[in-house]
């Protein structure tokens, strides 16, 4: 076409091109009857939907690389991202709906709150990415942007909103991810046409298309690179303090007193969002640290293919005195002078080098560390009876929200509640009824002592304790 175009015309007959590749099985091979691994379109039509099928194209490679598609990989696509976009939704119009909140006339409010603030500065950084990405006819990074901003979207803000949403009624949140939602789906329109105008033509409570919409324009008044900058520090912190709480075995419902964090090149968190980690983490503070000493804890052991020749029978006496000496101090004499001196307590002194001694980082006694690359996260997990207490109301909340769902119970619905304790966790309970009450939508409680046999029905089993758990819906 562009040769023959060229010829007779003196000019090309397009002004862009996508040159398409081939679409293969899972394993690389080219499509065939005769091999019997193509797949019926209908069929992935049919059972999946052409929204996912779209996305799947447009999100797992680009255009001009081969294809290779299977069942296994659509539904891949659709969990990751497609489900987790819907979930989202439905999240914000169950909430919407119970709060009997709507979209207020007129344009909204500055936002206060930081996760608001960050999350509109990741949206309209998202608009102005996939705008670029499919003016260039880049669909693939048009795809990713979106899919990163959804993740930002459903894993942080909304997780860190919840309470929000929950407890708080705040016309802010639900008015943040309403603007979120309704732009997403105008975005999405080019890529999952059906999806895009169920969601908007919902959440702008009209019947005209998302398709006749105009495209988003960025807000620049939106964009907040520095609050970007440390949302990206925070989470990646909260992985890692999860992480830790992960190896010490710790559930996050369980409080802690500090977390001590160690940030590259000295770098400071704003007090509002150590406030968010700190909460996502459930820890009382959130301390800052220059470096890991005191963090960890040095073991010193002898190489001893090294040292026995050199000190010889004296080998146990060595051994000894280096199971005494502080590890920390070993490390900082062999970084400093390259030696270190060991006092063997009759007057005689001998030099160790490093090849001659392996001195290795363990965690503190009372310390947890979670480190990757230039950041660490030390948890101490040191508890007192204050933080077993709040530990312990937040396991019986848990349960009692299981309790609702097993018993089917609509979010909203109201209950009284009677719970029936141990006799060393009865004052601890009776002391946080009001706490318990507002977090199960309890009208009423009562917390009593006594014994709760296994087999009972409304038994549950909480930190090797059980508890009975009594629940009547309130008209």
């Amino acid at each position: 076409m562009l040769a023959v175009n060229t010829l007779v015309f003196k000019r090309t007959p397009y002004r862009n091109v996508v040159c398409l590749a081939l679409v293969v099985d899972k394993d690389g091979q080219k499509m065939s009857k005769s091999k019997g691994n193509v797949i019926d379109p209908w069929s992935i039509l049919e059972s999946r939907g052409a929204d996912a099928l779209r996305w799947y194209f447009f999100s797992a490679g680009s255009p001009w690389v081969s294809r290779r598609v299977s069942e296994d990989g659509i539904d891949e696509s659709t969990r990751r991202f497609l489900l987790t976009l819907w979930n989202t939704y439905a999240f914000f119009v169950t909430y919407a709906n119970l709060d009997g909140w709507t979209r207020p006339e007129g344009p909204l409010p500055a936002r206060s709150h930081v996760l608001d603030r960050w999350i509109r500065s990741r949206l309209h950084r998202t608009v102005r990415e996939v705008t670029t990405a499919l003016e260039g006819f880049d669909a693939l990074r048009g795809a990713q942007a979106l899919e990163t901003f959804v993740d930002d979207l459903s894993n942080w803000y909304v997780r860190r909103s919840r309470a929000r949403f929950w407890k708080a009624n705040d016309p802010a949140a639900h008015a943040t991810l309403h603007e979120a939602l309704t732009t997403v789906a105008v975005l999405l329109a080019p890529f999952t046409p059906f999806v895009a105008d169920a969601m908007f033509q919902n959440l702008s409570r009209t019947r005209v298309s998302v398709h006749l919409q105009d495209w988003p324009t960025v807000d620049e008044r939106a964009l907040d690179d520095v609050l970007e900058e440390e949302m990206t520090l925070v989470r990646r912190v909260a992985s890692l303090g999860l992480a830790a709480r992960n190896d010490a075995r710790l559930k996050v419902r369980q409080p802690l007193r500090r977390a001590l964090v160690l940030l590259p090149d000295h770098a400071r968190l704003g007090p509002e969002v150590v406030t968010e980690v700190a909460d996502e983490l459930n820890v009382r503070a959130l301390d800052p640290v220059d470096d890991l000493e005191g963090l960890l804890d040095y073991k010193v052991t002898p190489v001893f293919r090294k040292l026995g020749p050199k000190v010889g029978k004296d080998m146990p006496r060595v051994k000894a005195a280096l199971e005494q000496v502080d590890g920390a101090s070993v490390r900082a004499a062999l970084d400093a002078d390259g030696v270190y001196r060991l006092d063997l307590g009759d007057g005689r002194v001998v030099e160790l080098g490093p090849d001659e001694l392996e001195v290795r980082a363990e965690s503190h006694e009372e310390l947890v560390l979670a480190q990757e690359d230039r950041y660490a996260v030390a948890l101490d997990t040191t508890l007192d009876d204050e933080l077993r207490d709040e530990g312990w109301v937040r396991e019986v909340i848990r349960a009692v929200n299981e309790a609702r769902k097993q018993r089917g119970l609509e979010i909203a619905d109201r209950v009284t509640l009677v719970l029936t304790v141990p006799e060393t966790r009865y004052a601890a309970t009776d002391a946080a009824r009001d706490t318990i009450a507002t977090e199960v939508l309890a009208r009423s409680i009562t917390v009593e002592p006594g014994a709760v046999g296994a087999d009972e029905p409304s038994a549950a089993a909480l930190d090797g304790n059980l508890v009975r758990i009594e629940l009547e819906k309130v008209a």
